[in-house]
């Protein structure tokens, strides 16, 4: 065997591993091969993903925190987080599969589409992350949605104007009690000139308690924002 050779096969067996993860060559739900076009889920299993009949909701009838004021006036979600979608989604935003985001912000932009509420607002706005866990992630998983949902209702986003002021903890990990006091004053306006009298679009991947999403909205309607909608790919409920 050449030299060139045994270099190749050296490199193929170290990076292609590597490859795999990053760009896996197989769906990671029915582990067929995937094809040209698909990226990490193949198509087949993106269509059996149950939609949720219902898109919308209000926070007030469904949470169960029991929050003072909801400033969320409806959420839209596209799927319910659980079986498979729950699994797509925790491979978006911990394994670092960004390609992930394109049909998830194409489903929330068709989603802003068919929604009379949603297609006449002014902003997409996605729920920011923490300096500190940006730098761990490296990536904002809500940015990317809303980058890709902005595309295909050609809506504007801006990721500067909502800020994450304080560094909290990861709600999962918190009872109902906590998740309230832990995102509390957790968020800033950075410049409440660009939101004044607008109707936003906040996105995040997942709805749990709305607490987090409903802190968003509260700086915004206290900036001077005239709506807020809520819009993520999945909810609990």
């Amino acid at each position: 065997m050449k030299s060139g050779d045994v270099l190749k096969n050296c490199f193929s067996h170290i990076f292609e591993p590597l490859l795999d993860f990053v760009f896996p060559n197989y769906c990671i739900l029915c582990e067929t091969r995937l094809q040209q076009g698909e990226a990490i889920v193949c198509l087949n299993c993106w269509l059996r993903q149950p939609v949720l009949t219902q898109a919308s909701t209000k926070l007030d009838n469904r949470s169960s925190v029991a929050v003072d004021t909801w400033y969320v006036e409806e959420s839209f979600a596209v799927w319910q987080f659980q079986g498979e979608m729950q699994r797509i989604i925790h491979a978006f935003k911990y394994a670092q599969w960004h390609g992930l985001s394109s049909i998830m912000g194409l489903a929330m932009g068709g989603a802003v589409l068919n929604s009379p509420l949603l297609s006449t607002a002014d902003l997409i706005l996605p729920v920011p992350l923490h300096k500190v866990r940006y730098r761990e992630r490296g990536y904002n998983q809500s940015s990317l949605l809303a980058c890709c949902a902005a595309r295909i209702c050609n809506i504007s986003v801006n990721e500067k104007i909502l800020t994450r002021t304080r560094h909290t903890s990861i709600q999962a990990r918190l009872s109902s009690k906590e998740r309230l006091k832990n995102v509390l004053n957790a968020f800033s306006v950075k410049t409440p000139e660009d939101v004044r009298n607008k109707k936003i679009i906040l996105v995040d991947d997942v709805l749990t308690t709305g607490v987090t999403i409903n802190e968003c909205a509260r700086v915004l309607i206290e900036s001077g924002a005239s709506h807020v909608y809520a819009l993520t790919a999945a909810r609990v409920y």
